[in-house]
């Protein structure tokens, strides 16, 4: 009866995972909360309830939440609770996998246990006079299914004798009514039986390692996203800077239209400045700690001095905020300017070094070449 369950086991599992895939889906589709099969069934509830347990332990100011944005989910639009989500739903779904892996093993190995005749015998039971394999599987089959009940998982505990010897004494057929030698038939149920069990033993906590491995592909992707777009942010910064400049010249000028307009061409810096929009207007922050704690919590150079003119803008003269970008392009164009001259200028210094050296190799091959084949032995050399 076990074994015919053993057949069926594995659809559990896949099952699952095929109902979290489609209920996830599902929810991207309705809704963008941090929801996992809300309305699906009881076991979504509790990993719904579950995480947001989670997102409570971890306050908005911990170090783990400050290094996800700061690092990882800097110029994304994924929040922090909808990133765990998707690590939720990785992690079950790899579980999920990994467990239809398991009863899938575990269906195919009990097939090869109960219908294989060449199976697992040691040397010296080893016995090829079998003139009806047929006939000694099922006799083989037989004293297996009694094993089961009557060894059962202590076959694990026993020793290979002890449990042979077990398997010995059920045998109660006459000898010449066996196929095969009782040795050789307690030998190879023997193995049978600790197969039967051994792909049964679960052993969760290698699945569960792998499960959460495969829960941070969201974040090996986010940082490899970050590492190729640098030059995009780069480049995409000194155009905001640039709309500062242009929208911020001709007064009044007010700060919030500005930063709105910054926010509605931005990409990869409109996580930030809508950020800096709703702290603004919540009014729950000091306006100046903003800033603060973004200069801090950037090492992009380019990041902090655009910062501090936001700051500047936003706390203290828009005016001032403008000229200072102004200045610093001039900067950025002589600093431009004299790393082209310094390019140049070593480009100029190695080409007159590889030409010195190419003319000196010519003469040293010159040289060797006349001395080669002038004949200084009239000169007593």
């Amino acid at each position: 009866m076990f074994d015919n369950m053993d057949k069926f086991l594995y659809v559990i599992p896949f099952a699952i995972a095929v109902l979290l895939i489609a209920s996830y889906l599902v929810s991207i589709i309705k809704t963008n909360m941090v929801v996992i099969l809300k309305y699906s069934n009881e076991g979504g509830k509790k990993v719904s309830f579950v995480l947001q347990k989670l997102f409570k332990l971890i306050p908005r100011d911990s170090k783990l939440r400050k290094f996800y944005a700061n690092y990882i989910l800097k110029y994304s639009n994924l929040k922090f609770e909808r990133l765990v989500e998707i690590k939720a739903y990785l992690f079950i779904i790899a579980m999920a996998f990994f467990l239809t892996m398991y009863f899938t093993n575990i269906k195919f190995f009990s097939s090869s246990v109960f219908n294989s005749f060449k199976y697992k015998v040691d040397f010296a039971y080893e016995y090829h006079g079998v003139e009806n394999e047929t006939e000694a599987l099922k006799q083989e089959q037989k004293y297996l299914n009694q094993a089961i009940k009557e060894i059962g998982k202590n076959v694990s505990v026993q020793s290979a004798e002890d449990a042979q010897q077990l398997i010995r004494s059920m045998v109660t057929e006459r000898k010449y009514d066996l196929q095969e030698p009782i040795e050789t038939l307690a030998n190879k149920v023997y193995y049978r039986l600790k197969d039967y069990y051994g792909v049964r033993r679960l052993n969760l906590l290698p699945y569960a390692f792998l499960a959460l491995i495969i829960s941070f592909i969201p974040e090996l992707i986010l940082a490899i996203r970050n590492k190729i777009i640098v030059s995009s942010t780069r480049k995409e910064l000194v155009f905001l800077k640039k709309l500062i400049i242009l929208n911020g010249s001709i007064p009044p000028v007010d700060f919030f239209e500005v930063l709105e307009l910054l926010i509605n061409k931005s990409r990869y810096y409109k996580p930030i400045l809508e950020d800096i929009r709703d702290k603004n207007l919540a009014n729950s922050i000091d306006n100046k700690k903003i800033y603060s704690n973004l200069i801090e919590d950037t090492n992009n150079l380019d990041e902090k001095l655009f910062f501090e003119k936001l700051d500047e803008a936003n706390n203290y003269n828009f005016e001032q905020a403008i000229r200072n970008i102004t200045h610093e392009f001039e900067l950025d164009k002589r600093e431009m300017d004299r790393h082209l001259q310094k390019q140049v200028s070593k480009i100029q210094i190695n080409g007159f070094i590889g030409f010195s050296i190419i003319i000196l190799l010519m003469f040293v091959i010159i040289v060797i070449v006349w001395v080669n084949t002038y004949d200084m032995s009239d000169l007593g050399f």
